[in-house]
C-alpha cells in the first residue's frame, strides 16, 4: 500500500514510523459473477501486532451493482 494511506500523525501517536496522509485506498473490480447479491471487503495486515495480524476494517452489504470503493464511499 502507498504511504499516503497510512494513518496521519494525529491518529498514530503510538507508531511515529508509520505516518501518511490517512487517505482511504481506492479499489475497483469487474466481471461480477452472475447471481452475486453483495460483496464484502476485508482489510487485514498479517504482519501487524508482531505477526499476530490486525483487521483494519470491514465493509459488507455492498450491492453487486457497485464496482468501486473510492474516498470512503460507494460508487456505482
Amino acid at each position: 500500500m502507498p504511504k499516503k494511506v497510512a494513518n496521519s500523525a494525529t491518529n498514530t501517536q503510538n507508531n511515529p514510523n508509520c505516518v501518511g496522509d490517512n487517505v482511504s485506498p481506492e479499489f475497483s473490480w469487474s466481471n461480477v459473477p452472475e447471481g452475486s447479491k453483495s460483496f464484502v471487503m476485508l482489510m487485514t495486515d498479517p504482519e501487524g501486532r508482531g505477526g499476530a495480524g490486525v483487521v483494519h476494517w470491514v465493509a459488507y452489504g455492498i450491492p453487486s451493482s457497485v464496482t468501486a470503493l473510492r474516498s470512503s464511499k460507494l460508487t456505482q
